[in-house]
Order: C-alpha cells, then structure tokens, then sequence
C-alpha cells in the first residue's frame, strides 16, 4: 500500500476533508475523458493492462460514455456496451454482466473507505499534484 505525502493538508482550518470544487469536477471530468481515449489508443499496441478495481474502471468508461469521448468515423457517439466490450478486452478486464450498473453504483460510493473515482482522481490531481492519476491504475509490460 503506497502513502502520498502532499504539502497541501487533507483538511481545511475547520477540520473537515478538502473536496474538489464543482470547477475542478468538471476539469476532472475532462481529463477523465482524455484518459479513457488515451488509454483506449495505448491498448491498441497491447502490453497494457489494468490493475484498478473493476468499478474504477466501469466508472472512468461511463464518465467517457457521457462525454461522447469516443465517436465513430460517421460522428455518431460510441454506445456504452461497445466501450466496455473493447476496454476491458484490450485491458484484460473481466466484462461485468451488467456495466452500466457497476459504473452506476461506483459514482454513487460516498463512504469514508471508498468514494467514488471520480473524487479520488479530483483529489490526487488537484491536491496531491499528480499529472495523470489514471497511470497508477495501469501496468505497462514489454
């Protein structure tokens, strides 16, 4: 298990938890999008593969499916069940039976053991000061 230490505290003066702004969702969101596509491009050569959780990895492809990051050659956007189908082939993933759900019910964590994934590439991006938070959630092998 891996600690960051940040010079930024993890709670504000009055002692409750820093939480990213709706400004910084909304980047995070963005950036989210930009690494599922770049992620669905890397895979294309192989010797990639995903060591997050399942729900991590269904809650990055619906945050990516609401953006219509991924567009077919005629401009129409690329349905859930087909950037499922190919993310987790390409990232040697078990497809979940029913993806939607699992990405659903990801976004919905609000506990203090697991929030949703979201927050958490919010929080190591904007406070821990990581560059691409979704790079500690995949292995590259030659």
């Amino acid at each position: 298990m891996e600690y960051c230490k940040t010079q930024s505290s993890l709670h504000d003066a009055t002692g409750s938890p820093t939480m990213p702004t709706r400004e910084q969702r909304d980047e995070g969101r963005k950036m989210m999008e930009e690494a599922f596509v770049r992620l669905m491009k890397e895979s294309r050569k192989g010797h990639i593969r995903w060591t997050g959780t399942v729900k991590d990895l269904m809650e990055l492809t619906y945050i990516a499916y609401r953006g219509c990051a991924v567009r077919h050659s005629n401009g129409s956007p690329a349905p859930m069940s087909e950037l499922v189908r190919e993310i987790c082939a390409r990232l040697h993933v078990r497809t979940p039976a029913n993806p939607y759900k699992v990405a659903v019910n990801a976004m919905a964590r609000k506990g203090v053991r697991q929030q949703a994934y979201l927050e958490r590439f919010c929080w190591l991006h904007f406070v821990a000061g990581m560059a691409d938070p979704t790079d500690a959630e995949i292995e590259r092998t030659e």
